[in-house]
């Protein structure tokens, strides 16, 4: 073969490139390795861990403030001085369902109990979020933050009659993660918990189900994280 003949020879194999049929089989390959990587990862999940994760921080924050605020003044920031018992306790029924802050956000949440600007606090409790700022135990911003009415509301819970009591947070998790956390918390105590606060972080939506459920999966019966 000619010199010339050879070269236009391996010029037209090189044009011809990638036939239809590959390229099919290369962007099908493409797609499956996307949706594996995709099914992996599972984003939605990871955008909920995130969320979990700063309320679970919050959450600490808030209880290690208060409890600074209490071995300095010997009362909680919710009551009105040392003498005040009347308001030492925060034991209310709570709304597994409803958790906006709003005039209808269930008692013993963050947001009803300090007030949020629009609505009062409860009645005779003193706002404890405002005295942590005002004793440098949080920052403005911090009390902002819990008290923007599109965040997920923490729950606070003390039973001052109770022996060495210590007051917990609680939130509603959004992910499969922490929902796992909480429902083995709940499952762990028994098919009906007692004991604050767990007889009502698991109130009746583990007992009457036998079980937590998930919020990516529409269920309504969520147990809560609760700490210390």
């Amino acid at each position: 073969m000619k010199l010339s003949a050879l070269k236009n020879h391996l010029t037209s194999k090189k044009a011809k490139g990638f036939t239809l049929v590959e390229l099919l089989v290369v962007i099908a390959l493409v797609g499956v390795m996307a949706v594996a990587v995709l099914s992996a990862i599972n984003p939605i999940e990871q955008v909920n861990k995130g969320t979990d994760t700063g309320l679970r921080s919050d959450t600490e924050q808030l209880l290690g403030a208060i409890d600074r605020y209490y071995s300095v003044q010997q009362y909680y920031p919710w009551q009105s001085g040392t003498t005040d018992l009347t308001h030492a306790d925060l034991m209310q029924t709570w709304d597994l369902v409803n958790r906006t802050c709003s005039t209808s956000t269930p008692t013993g949440s963050v947001c009803q109990l300090e007030g949020n600007g629009t609505t009062s606090g409860l009645s005779g409790y003193q706002p404890f979020l405002s005295n942590l700022v005002n004793t440098n135990e949080v920052k403005q911003g911090f009390r902002t933050r819990l008290l923007d009415a599109t965040r997920e509301p923490l729950y606070l819970y003390y039973d001052h009659s109770v022996s060495g009591a210590t007051p917990y947070g609680c939130f509603k998790p959004k992910s499969r993660a922490f929902a796992l956390e909480a429902k083995n918390r709940c499952e762990n105590l028994g098919s009906n918990p007692t004991g604050a606060p767990f007889d009502q972080a698991c109130y009746g939506d583990y007992s009457a189900n036998g079980s937590c459920g998930f919020s990516d999966a529409g269920g309504t019966h969520i147990c809560m994280i609760c700490l210390p």
